[in-house]
């Protein structure tokens, strides 16, 4: 279900696209020496904390439990992925994800996808009979509940629904997809009917189909309509009324607020050439990082939440990080999510990026999938340095790393997102990198399920 439209991706995605699909010939190298670079190696072996299997089906969590000590008080751990096709990453989250569940009570997983879609897949996660991958694309992007790799990560959230501490799904994206109309209707004839009409619907339903398509392209009168009809819903499901949930209410607020961004949104890419660096600030992006800290601070005040999304959505500081050879891109006054949402929660957050030494990605989509080539990282970059450990997976916490080292060089290159070099102080961008010497693609279910 996720759009597949350059214009529904928008420019943040396409800024780390460009990276994934590009040839490096001539991969910019890390001035060192054999001698630092042994130095490097016996230090970073001194750090970090070696992971012995990314397999979700094991639960023998010991190599994990260091982590704990890390992550510490956080109540908001935020997952990465270089790219949306990296498969080896999906099953390594999957496993982080029950580790933090079972042994540090986390129970909401706030997925890079629409707000309230997540949220009606949740609850047709309840049906024990259903299959947990379908349920999960109702709000799901499809990179994600298409992927073989998930498989086991949805059936396991299905089966904590019956259990002690159930997981709840939900989104933090503002952007959407034409059912959402038909979503938001049925609850306003659920709970206050004659508040909208048939016209209102149509509307709607046009706006984000326009949307989703990429093609949207209205009249200053039309962006009126539009915003008119989004208002005065929020206007009506704000008011208290007996026959609503209190708690369902606030989240078609919130929904609603998000389509008046995803609105603003597409209208303010139209205007920005293929040419140009980002923007300071993207809607999008910054629309995530609130919902996140609202997540947090109003809707799940006293739980404990994991979020899913890419490594340049959580990146903290993407100031602190500049592309090597790319010189159009610079994000520097970049406002990502995690930008916004570390501005916002503070200390409650911890984000663990990750990042590959060599493999392949492919994006699961609709219209094709091809594995792409990950190109061997220069000598003494961090993916060469972790590579040379000799281990296959590495949990580095950069977060506590002891002023001086070598991975606290404000000039170190390293490739996680998109694989394509970046050289910056990346402790300032995550708290954490997750190496994984060897990635594999993300592989499609053989099944298509037609909410995608």
């Amino acid at each position: 279900m996720n759009p597949n439209s350059l214009r529904s991706i928008l420019l943040p995605t396409l800024l780390a696209t460009c990276w994934t699909t590009a040839t490096w010939d001539r991969m910019p190298r890390q001035t060192t020496g054999s001698t630092d670079i042994r130095a490097r190696l016996a230090s970073l072996q001194a750090q970090a904390i070696e992971i012995r299997s990314i397999d979700p089906a094991d639960d023998n969590f010991s190599d994990l439990m260091p982590l704990a000590v890390k992550i510490g008080s956080a109540r908001i751990v935020q997952l990465g992925e270089s790219t949306h096709g990296d498969g080896a990453t999906f099953m390594a989250k999957t496993r982080l994800i029950k580790f933090l569940h079972q042994v540090m009570g986390f129970d909401v997983v706030a997925w890079e996808s629409n707000i309230y879609e997540c949220a009606l897949a949740d609850s047709a996660l309840r049906n024990t009979r259903s299959d947990a991958s379908e349920a999960a694309s109702i709000g799901v992007y499809g990179v994600w509940s298409s992927a073989h790799e998930l498989r086991s990560l949805f059936e396991y959230i299905r089966a904590s629904k019956t259990g002690a501490r159930p997981i709840n799904l939900i989104g933090i994206d503002c952007q959407s997809t034409p059912q959402l109309a038909d979503a938001l209707f049925a609850y306003f004839e659920r709970t206050l009917p004659g508040t909208a009409d048939s016209n209102d619907r149509a509307s709607l339903r046009d706006f984000l189909e326009a949307a989703f398509q990429g093609n949207y392209a209205p009249s200053p009168k039309q962006r009126k309509s539009i915003r008119a009809i989004l208002k005065r819903l929020m206007v009506a499901a704000s008011d208290e009324h007996p026959r609503r949930d209190k708690h369902e209410a606030q989240l078609i607020v919130r929904t609603l607020r998000n389509v008046l961004e995803f609105e603003q949104m597409f209208s303010a890419q139209a205007a920005i050439p293929q040419t140009a660096n980002p923007p300071k600030e993207d809607i999008r992006d910054v629309a995530m990082g609130r919902n996140l800290a609202w997540l947090a601070n109003k809707y799940y005040p006293d739980r404990k939440i994991i979020v899913w999304a890419a490594n340049f959505h959580v990146n903290e500081d993407p100031g602190a990080l500049e592309p090597v050879n790319w010189t159009r891109t610079s994000m520097s006054g970049y406002v990502t999510e995690g930008k916004q949402a570390a501005q916002l929660l503070g200390e409650q957050l911890y984000t663990i990026g990750f990042t590959a030494y060599s493999g392949s990605h492919a994006r699961i989509n609709r219209r094709s999938y091809q594995p792409i080539h990950i190109p061997v990282p220069a000598a003494g970059t961090f993916e060469d340095v972790c590579h040379q450990t000799g281990r296959r997976f590495l949990f580095v916490d950069l977060k506590n790393l002891p002023q001086g080292h070598w991975v606290r060089e404000p000039q170190l290159i390293a490739h996680p997102i998109g694989y394509g070099p970046m050289a910056g102080e990346w402790s300032k961008a995550f708290d954490a990198l997750f190496f994984i010497d060897e990635m594999t693609p993300a592989t499609p279910l053989q099944r298509t399920f037609s909410a995608q």
